[in-house]
């Protein structure tokens, strides 16, 4: 009863301009959208039911195994690489985080600018520091 994507008003944020004025904003625009969707949902979601879901146990690896997923995130590619060795918690995880390697295009973006234009270059990448810790 909660499923109601399909009655959403959802925008997606595009701008023609290729800048770091343009790459900068859209990350912006897009957490206004984000707001604008919890707010229909929030009105759009029934007042009563049952909103309790049995969750399935925790996955177990059958020996030694190694897995890599990769899914589409907010700021890029998110790559989940899990090493088992067949007990209930991973023997390795290692994440993989689209906004650091972004940071690769910056000595590129950055060649013949000038200085004062470093923090929009850089903003304009979607980095977040606290992703480097992965």
């Amino acid at each position: 009863p909660y499923d109601v994507y399909d009655e959403l008003d959802v925008h997606t944020n595009v701008m023609k301009e290729g800048d770091s004025y343009a790459r900068s904003k859209v990350p912006w625009l897009d957490m206004l959208e984000s707001c604008n969707i919890i707010r229909q949902a929030l009105q759009k979601m029934p007042k009563s039911g049952s909103v309790r879901v049995k969750l399935k146990p925790n996955p177990k690896g059958k020996g030694l195994d190694t897995v890599y997923k990769r899914v589409e995130s907010g700021r890029g590619s998110l790559g989940c690489y899990i090493v088992s060795d067949g007990k209930p918690e991973p023997y390795r995880v290692k994440m993989s985080v689209g906004s650091f390697r972004n940071l690769i295009a910056l000595p590129y973006l950055l060649k013949g600018e000038k200085l004062g234009n470093m923090p929009s270059v850089y903003w304009s990448l979607n980095y977040w520091p606290v992703e480097a810790d992965r």
